[in-house]
């Protein structure tokens, strides 16, 4: 196991990441390596060096066959709207990604009108191996989730987490 996980976040909106980085930082033994850059800078950075991406966005891709190159490689990516992404940039990202189909956007951004939670959690997936010390206590508590998006894996995308509506 190496002594550092190299993390990279892209973010179209660099407000958009501060719940994951949180999340991320309350890990234990300080093991990760987070780095954040704007998404439009993919071009130039070497995603390879990274043993996991969030992209939290779709309109400043510039440069979709790196992303895909790099998945397609094995790299380990989690994709989010960001507070601006439009349902058409995002069903764009997710096709050509071919990783499913990005059917709608849920929910209001800032609006607590309706939620939903998580309803399973792939706990086998590499993305949470260390996350828990004592591995009899293997259950991720959902937040209340105001708005996402809905997205229907196939074949080459995976769900680590699905919520009630099947997303």
């Amino acid at each position: 196991m190496p002594d550092k996980i190299k993390i990279l976040i892209l973010t179209d909106n660099n407000s958009d990441s501060r719940f994951i980085k949180l999340a991320l930082s309350n890990q234990n033994g300080n093991t990760l390596q987070i780095t954040e850059k704007d998404l439009s800078l993919i071009s130039s950075i070497r995603l390879e060096d990274f043993d996991a991406v969030f992209i939290i966005g779709s309109e400043k891709i510039n440069d979709i066959n790196k992303l895909k190159n790099y998945i397609e490689s094995g790299g380990g990516t989690v994709l989010m709207p960001s507070s601006s992404s439009s349902i058409s940039s995002f069903q764009n990202l997710t096709k050509n990604l071919e990783i499913g189909i990005a059917t709608s956007f849920k929910g209001r951004i800032n609006s607590q009108e309706t939620s939903t939670q998580f309803e399973k959690v792939d706990l086998l997936h590499p993305l949470f191996e260390d996350l828990f010390e004592d591995k009899s206590k293997t259950k991720i508590e959902s937040p209340e989730i105001y708005y996402y998006a809905q997205i229907i894996p196939d074949i080459k995308g995976k769900s680590i987490i699905s919520l009630y509506d099947n997303s």
